[in-house]
């Protein structure tokens, strides 16, 4: 039911910080804004409840510019995301509870296979 790439192996979540003081950290570190919307959002998409992780369980590890188009062209993403990567893994602490409407899968990977995945989506046998 996903409105934006349906059927696409993509990142965890997006934080997209809300303009709180939380969230945009006013005189403050803005990677710890970010930090704590990606808690926001891994709630809202992947069902993991706040207070499981906190921004210490995450690293920052750059900001990229990132443009993407739907198949159709109705949909389309242009954005200034920050990379975060969660330190330790998730998939051990039984606490996720993916909402369907934004989460069709979850599948963990190691770094070999997310390079398969790569050559899959290369030769169009998957959408990344």
């Amino acid at each position: 039911t996903k409105a934006t790439f349906p059927g696409y192996w993509t990142n965890a979540c997006c934080s997209h910080p809300l303009f709180t003081p939380a969230e945009y950290s006013p005189g403050g570190d803005p990677v710890l804004g970010v930090k704590n919307a990606a808690i926001r959002k891994l709630n809202d998409e992947l069902g993991i409840k706040p207070g499981t992780l906190t921004p210490q369980d995450f690293a920052y590890t750059t900001r990229i510019h990132y443009e993407a188009h739907s198949d159709d062209g109705v949909w389309g993403e242009h954005e200034i995301d920050y990379i975060l990567l969660l330190k330790g893994g998730i998939e051990d602490r039984g606490v996720m509870d993916p909402n369907a409407e934004e989460v069709e899968a979850v599948k963990f990977v190691t770094e070999a296979q997310l390079k398969t995945m790569f050559k899959q989506h290369s030769a169009k046998e998957i959408k990344l």
